[in-house]
């Protein structure tokens, strides 16, 4: 079987980094975490929230652990 593509919203980002939605979309906008294209409501997926994570932007957060389970 083929690995299975887990999207997350945005708000659900804001909550595993422990800062708001709004953050969230700045971030976006500012090019250091990136959304899939064409859709309205911004979904991020694992692989490049892990990135996000491994890159060591300050959020305004602690860092999490990259495990959203």
């Amino acid at each position: 079987m083929g690995d299975v593509l887990k999207i997350y919203t945005a708000d659900e980002i804001a909550g595993q980094l422990q800062t708001s939605y709004k953050t969230v979309l700045n971030l976006i906008k500012r090019g250091l975490l990136k959304a899939l294209p064409g859709i309205r409501h911004k979904r991020i997926t694992e692989a490049e929230f892990n990135r996000y994570l491994c890159s060591g932007h300050d959020h305004g957060g602690g860092l999490v652990s990259a495990d959203l389970k």
